[in-house]
């Protein structure tokens, strides 16, 4: 059976034909991993080789104006970071293949990173109830982070603060929330030198295998001279939002004693102000971005307070911004 036909039930025809076109010589199976939710759907395909256990290449495929866009912004992050360092962050990032246009549909092909994405592991019952697990997720976490730090990138100087960034601009929230960010941007200050930033890691786009880091995907939201505290921030919230996701209202979250579920922002809050190993464990990794980024260390709760209006004023969903901004308004 050709590859065209195989592919015909789980690809569109015209898609199906292009990864035909770039593994004419064998059989291909493929996967979709990913399919966003929001009004600009995009789907991740993994293309393998018959008998092969690791993928070939992935597609990322828009279909949507806006959507293109995003993909497009991707491509031109992974081309520049490959400019800039050939080994493409130690082999965590993507490599770009192809960016075309199949009719209404645009198709970025990449390399592909082996490994599973962390948030799979962290589903799992009891991870995140465990000191010593979660221990090992934030290290490779700061181990990626510490790989992107080491790349060159185009400008030696030092960059705007990316909550200076926020607070210039401001789309659209109230006055309270704009004084705050103000003050937050003046306090935590700016970073010492321009990194690459990721923009959006968090554990779902963090893969892993064997106790390390393998890849960093999903790179649209990249700069490539910006400022490097806000992987750190994003990390660290990203990873407490969901830690009582599994537990019975009211009932203690396993591995948590001072953490009840409750509250949708019960684990944001419990994080910045909470006793404990965890939040103990979120301080010191922010921390260590500070000094990575030669700021005080001592400036970590002002960096999450940061962490978490940039996703009140950004976020797509309506709720997840609001959720954010209620956790800042707590803490603040």
């Amino acid at each position: 059976m050709s590859t065209t036909a195989r592919l015909s039930r789980s690809v569109p025809t015209d898609l199906a034909a292009l990864i035909a076109d770039l593994v004419p010589s064998s059989g291909t199976r493929t996967a979709v991993i990913a399919m966003s939710r929001d009004d600009h759907p995009k789907a991740t395909v993994m293309v393998f080789v018959d008998g092969q256990r690791e993928p070939l290449m992935a597609l990322k495929v828009a279909s949507s104006p806006t959507a293109a866009a995003s993909v497009a912004r991707e491509a031109a992050a992974l081309r520049t970071i490959a400019e800039l360092d050939p080994t493409c962050v130690a082999g965590l990032a993507p490599r770009v293949q192809r960016l075309l246009t199949l009719g209404t549909t645009t198709v970025l092909v990449t390399s592909a990173r082996p490994g599973a994405p962390l948030s799979t592991a962290y589903h799992r019952l009891g991870h995140t109830g465990s000191a010593r697990s979660v221990r090992a997720d934030f290290a490779l976490a700061a181990a990626a982070l510490t790989r992107l730090a080491a790349v060159p990138t185009a400008s030696s100087l030092a960059p705007s603060s990316w909550l200076r960034q926020l607070a210039t601009a401001p789309p659209g929230e109230d006055t309270a929330d704009a004084d705050l960010l103000r003050q937050l941007s003046d306090v935590v200050g700016q970073p010492s030198r321009a990194g690459v930033v990721h923009g959006d890691f968090w554990c779902g786009n963090l893969l892993h295998r064997g106790g390390r880091a393998t890849g960093l995907v999903d790179w649209e939201h990249a700069t490539v001279a910006g400022d490097p505290l806000r992987d750190w921030v994003r990390f660290a919230l990203a990873y407490s939002l969901y830690l009582d996701r599994h537990t019975r209202p009211g009932h203690r979250v396993r591995g948590h004693h001072d953490l009840r579920c409750g509250p949708e922002d019960a684990g944001l809050r419990y994080a910045v102000d909470g006793p404990g190993w965890y939040p103990d464990l979120v301080r010191g990794f922010v921390r260590r971005g500070l000094g990575l980024t030669g700021r005080d260390p001592q400036l970590w709760r002002q960096a999450l307070l940061g962490g978490l209006a940039e996703v009140a004023l950004t976020a797509d969903h309506a709720d997840f911004a609001a959720l954010h901004r209620h956790a800042l308004r707590a803490l603040a």
